[in-house]
């Protein structure tokens, strides 16, 4: 399955989106980007979260990243 809806506002985001093949190896972090409308995608098997974050923040529809269930960054307003 390309995306998987966990619930009406959060989707897992499947492997057939990957770009980098270390995400297709097992392990590594969950990535939670939460966007301005409250929608969610997750994305699993981050090998090098940083830099997939530093990504994430030059979205400017993304608010916060989560890693791990974490707060790992936050949009100032």
């Amino acid at each position: 399955m390309i995306l998987k809806k966990t619930n009406n506002m959060s989707i897992k985001v499947g492997d057939d989106y990957r770009t980098n093949e270390l995400s297709f190896i097992p392990g590594g972090s969950e990535v939670e980007a939460v966007s301005k409308n409250g929608k969610k995608k997750i994305y699993d098997k981050i090998k090098m979260v940083d830099k997939y974050c530093n990504r994430l923040k030059g979205d400017q529809s993304i608010i916060e990243i989560y890693v791990n269930g974490k707060l790992y960054w936050k949009r100032n307003p």
